[in-house]
């Protein structure tokens, strides 16, 4: 921390950075003779923190921040209260799938966060009314899970409620009645064409 103290504006003493464990600091005598206003400013020193955090479904909840300093004992506490958008209800489903898919052992646990982390970032989009970002967010998860399958890494039968939760999501947003068609055939290296699979 570094004290001031200020005189009607300016400042008149300045501590220098002050840690925890160091030596406690004397003010100097401050000539106020003629002077209206004294204040001691204490300055963290251009410390600062922020906090993040990604709610995962919509409604209002109440934050408490609470600043303790070590040393001194002294905490403060503040408390303000966000409102989150409800994102897609539909794709909030998706979370609870992808859950299950990690829990039996049906998805590899490392593919299942990266569509975890997904469905959050596209829920977040939605949130901030950027609803292409949250489009282009799924329809890359759409097109892992058809290309993980493809490969035989998960089963298309049972990652197909996930995708068609993530399709019908895809649907509500770009303001599409209806389901898109099955996974599509793609090129192989050698320019093979992979047979279409059904869902």
């Amino acid at each position: 921390m570094i004290f001031r103290v200020i005189v009607d504006g300016t400042v008149a003493w300045e501590s220098g950075v002050v840690r925890g464990g160091d030596a406690p600091i004397r003010v100097p005598a401050v000539d106020v003779r003629g002077k209206r206003e004294m204040k001691l400013v204490v300055d963290f020193a251009g410390h600062s923190f922020s906090l993040t955090h990604i709610y995962t479904a919509g409604g209002t909840y109440t934050v408490a921040i609470d600043i303790a300093d070590d040393d001194t004992s002294v905490s403060s506490t503040h408390t303000v209260t966000v409102e989150v958008p409800v994102p897609e209800s539909g794709l909030a489903a998706a979370l609870p799938i992808i859950d299950n898919l990690i829990a039996t052992g049906k998805i590899p646990r490392g593919i299942g966060f990266l569509w975890k982390a997904e469905v959050i970032a596209a829920q977040v989009f939605i949130g901030r009314g950027n609803e292409a970002a949250a489009v282009r967010v799924l329809e890359a998860e759409v097109a892992q899970i058809d290309a993980l399958a493809r490969c035989r890494v998960v089963r298309a039968i049972d990652v197909a409620p996930l995708r068609k939760v993530l399709v019908d999501a895809i649907a509500s947003l770009e303001g599409v009645q209806g389901v898109r068609g099955g996974f599509h055939g793609v090129k192989g290296a050698a320019g093979a064409r992979h047979r279409r699979g059904r869902w």
